[in-house]
């Protein structure tokens, strides 16, 4: 019991510190604008490497698909094309 009271005690002191820290008249706006941009800049980062990398998996699926012969460079076959002309 003694061990939970003093885990509760450092939790309440860590909770204090950190709203004494981000709510500061003096500097708190600026901790608290620091905070938000770095909280932009790494959702930003995710968002381009998850789209990069789901480019990149429906570039390779594409490839084997087409290696496979699953899917033909194009609608029409030389000889239509070339009929076509």
């Amino acid at each position: 019991m003694e061990r939970g009271k003093n885990l509760s005690m450092l939790a309440g002191l860590g909770v204090g510190a950190t709203l004494m820290y981000f709510l500061d008249p003096r500097g708190g706006g600026r901790r608290r604008a620091l905070v938000r941009d770095k909280s932009v800049k790494v959702s930003r980062k995710s968002k381009e490497t998850l789209h990069g990398r789901a480019q990149d998996i429906r570039n390779r699926m594409k490839g084997a698909a087409h290696e496979a012969g699953l899917i033909h460079a194009g609608s029409h076959s030389r000889s239509q094309t070339a009929a076509a002309r």
